[in-house]
């Protein structure tokens, strides 16, 4: 090892900043000290053991710590030698760790840090790539970064925007041994922004048109399972195309009954084809005959209820018959938000796969106070899949609105008889209630 400071002893001064290489940085009494060689000036004749503590000079708000292996800037009370050695007696200082390069964050050994000085071994390398731009904060922005895949940012919006902005991420980049791909798939973040558009509430109106169909007296329920080369029953909105790949039979099943007294009028049994196509033949060649009179009919198959329906039958998952309807209207106001030009505002978004907005006192009991990590692996678990999920409230009303209107509008053929199946009714009844759970927001 080479003495760097030679010329410095010779003269009997001591460099007031040194570099020196992290030997130990445990301290039980967690403090910050940390033990460091000073090449150049720490002799073989000195142990790792017997080096003296060097204090941080970074405050103790901050913590951070350089790992053993990385360098540090070490600073001194003395500028001047006054015995030999003495200079082993003085108060050490360390800052630090010194960082080469933004990507080395996780650790940067003695060699690869001192790349950044003019006696530098190795020549630094630029970390920018096709994917690089948002891994690491902009130059002007402030910024705390962790060791490993987060930050925390307040962004640099420019000298003439004065709207704040607050970043906190975790998986910022993809994790490969560059460190440097934005990870733009499923970043977490917090983000706390100011002057904005403050948002106002309004209300317009809006005509909401129904169609009653009365005096339905025939039902044709079709059913059609289409399976996979491995046994399972596909879905019923598939195109051509994904029906044609890797399936095997197709099966169809037809009922025509009477809606009055729930007698059947007609059946297909099960009936086993060989591919999708001439099982629909067939079924539009039994169902032609039943279509006469005051008909409805439901079926699993987007292809039948397309063919005698067109898109108002798949968006309502039942065909009526092409007789005389009544057209209902109603007037209902609805509330929106609109930017109101005049006001600034603030907005906090929370980005992730998962969020969960969990209490202490909340109905489950979920260990959230681990002192390593807050909430562990299998807590995190058990909250993903033990809490519950918060509901879309547009969702939920729009369902509430299919409520009032049956209840305002539903009519009965006659006294006794089950409300007659006019649309708002059948928006009810299909309307996918587990839509209006979020699966992605928890709660306890």
């Amino acid at each position: 090892m080479g003495d760097r400071y030679k010329d410095s002893r010779d003269k009997k001064t001591i460099p007031i900043i040194r570099v020196g290489t992290v030997v130990s940085a445990i301290d039980v009494k967690k403090t910050g000290r940390i033990q460091c060689r000073i090449e150049g000036y720490d002799g073989p004749d000195i142990t790792d053991a017997n080096l003296p503590y060097c204090v941080p000079l970074i405050p103790k708000f901050l913590n951070i710590q350089p790992k053993e292996g990385e360098i540090v800037f070490i600073f001194q009370y003395e500028s001047r030698q006054i015995a030999k050695y003495s200079e082993f007696q003085t108060q050490r200082f360390w800052i630090g760790p010194v960082i080469s390069e933004i990507t080395k964050l996780n650790f940067d050994p003695e060699k690869n840090a001192r790349s950044l000085m003019s006696d530098g071994q190795l020549k630094l390398t630029n970390p920018v790539g096709k994917d690089f731009e948002g891994s690491y904060p902009n130059r002007l922005d402030i910024s705390l970064q962790g060791r490993n895949n987060a930050d925390l940012i307040f962004k640099d919006k420019g000298e003439q925007n004065e709207n704040g902005e607050i970043w906190i991420r975790a998986g910022k980049f993809i994790d490969t041994p560059e460190r440097n791909k934005f990870n733009n798939r499923d970043l977490g973040y917090i983000q706390l922004k100011y002057g904005g558009e403050q948002l106002k509430r309004t209300t317009e109106e809006k005509v909401i048109t129904n169609y009653i169909y009365d005096n339905v007296t025939t039902l044709i329920n079709v059913k059609i399972n289409t399976s996979s080369l491995a046994g399972e029953t596909l879905a019923g909105d598939l195109t051509p195309d994904e029906y044609n790949l890797n399936v095997g039979d197709t099966v169809v099943e037809i009922k025509v009954t009477n809606i009055s007294d729930n007698s059947e009028i007609g059946s297909l049994p099960s009936t086993i084809f060989p591919d999708r196509g001439s099982a629909l033949i067939g079924a539009y060649a039994f169902i032609e005959p039943f279509k006469i009179g005051n008909w409805k009919l439901k079926s699993n198959a987007n292809e039948v209820l397309q063919k005698y329906g067109g898109a108002e039958g798949i968006t309502n998952q039942v065909v009526f018959f092409k007789g005389a309807k009544k057209e209902v209207k109603k007037t209902i106001k609805v509330i929106k938000l609109v930017p109101d030009k005049d006001k600034k505002s603030s907005v906090l978004n929370f980005v992730a796969n998962k969020i969960n907005l969990i209490s202490h006192d909340g109905e489950h009991t979920f260990d959230l106070t681990n002192p390593e990590k807050l909430i562990t692996d299998d807590v995190q678990e058990k909250i993903n899949n033990g809490a519950h999920p918060l509901v879309y409230g547009d969702k939920l009303v729009e369902f509430l609105e299919y409520v009032k209107r049956y209840v305002a509008l539903h009519t009965h053929a006659y006294h006794g008889v089950p409300a007659t199946d006019a649309l708002n009714k059948i928006n009810v009844l299909n309307f996918d209630l587990d839509s209006i759970l979020n699966k992605n927001i928890n709660s306890n």
